[in-house]
């Protein structure tokens, strides 16, 4: 089994800001070492930025959802440069909509 990336605060805080535009308090949600999640709430979004611990592709998830109304957006990075890798999120995309 492939090992996860690391992913730091300090990272997911730069990607949020990178690709939202706002800082916010961003904040640990898990205690197991292999998995890292980084939430907040933004109103009424919700934003997490998670390491590769349930696909192990190599990059980082940022979830952006509006739990009243059920969107969800998937947006998956490069863990170095922290660019858009456009086949994961049009693959994630596509999985989303068969999932509806």
């Amino acid at each position: 089994m492939k090992k996860t990336i690391k992913l730091t605060k300090k990272t997911a805080e730069e990607l949020v800001r990178k690709v939202l535009g706002v800082s916010g308090k961003l904040e640990k949600q898990t205690q197991a070492p292999e998995i890292c999640i980084f939430k907040m709430q933004m109103g009424e979004m919700e934003v997490s930025v998670e390491n590769d611990w349930y696909k192990r592709n190599g990059l980082f998830l940022m979830q952006i959802t509006f739990p009243y109304s059920g969107s969800v957006t998937w947006l998956y990075f490069d863990p170095v440069t922290l660019e858009a890798d456009l086949h994961a999120n049009a693959t994630a995309q596509k999985e989303l909509r068969e999932e509806k």
